[in-house]
């Protein structure tokens, strides 16, 4: 499969504050997921780049526009929200990681929408991270359903660690069906 062909994947991090940064580093350092798609980090470039350090990965980001995106440079691309993910402190509940995570998941969503990618994958989030940042959907993939019209949500379990996929439809096909 040629890089034009791979689908384009945009892969939120999660709450920043968790460990969901740590695991997208990690999970782009493998070879497989590169043959298998073109990954976009959806979240906060910062965010990204401090994962990235604690775990001792070596990775080269660059922040790319939604119309950048597929474009492949050898680096790792990453739709900087710049929603402020920086200043969750890891391991603590707070409104900022709540705010960031779900900024990711909203813009993502817009993504896939847009036809700018072809899916989504979410890091793990925190619900009450969520609640403290007032945010309209607990569950924001739920959210996307019901105010996108964009398809399905799974959520699945893989090597004890949850994750959700956003299965969609271009939405004149989703309202269809």
């Amino acid at each position: 499969m040629t890089e034009h062909q791979k689908p384009v994947v945009a892969v939120t991090v999660g709450d920043p504050a968790g460990v969901g940064p740590e695991i997208v580093v990690k999970a782009l350092a493998n070879q497989t997921v590169w043959d298998a798609c073109l990954p976009v980090v959806v979240g906060d470039l910062e965010v990204v780049k401090r994962a990235a350090k604690m775990v001792g990965v070596e990775h080269n980001f660059h922040s790319v526009t939604p119309d950048d995106l597929g474009t492949g440079s050898g680096e790792i691309p990453v739709l900087d929200i710049q929603a402020g993910g920086e200043r969750a402190e890891i391991g603590k509940i707070s409104a900022e990681g709540g705010r960031a995570a779900f900024e990711a998941i909203r813009r993502a969503v817009e993504l896939c929408l847009e036809g700018k990618a072809t899916a989504l994958a979410t890091a793990p989030i925190n619900k009450e991270s969520l609640r403290l940042a007032k945010v309209p959907y607990l569950d924001p993939h739920r959210g996307a359903e019901e105010t996108h019209e964009c398809g399905l949500c799974v959520h699945t379990l893989c090597h004890g660690h949850a994750a959700s996929v956003l299965l969609h439809a271009a939405p004149a096909v989703s309202r269809n069906r």
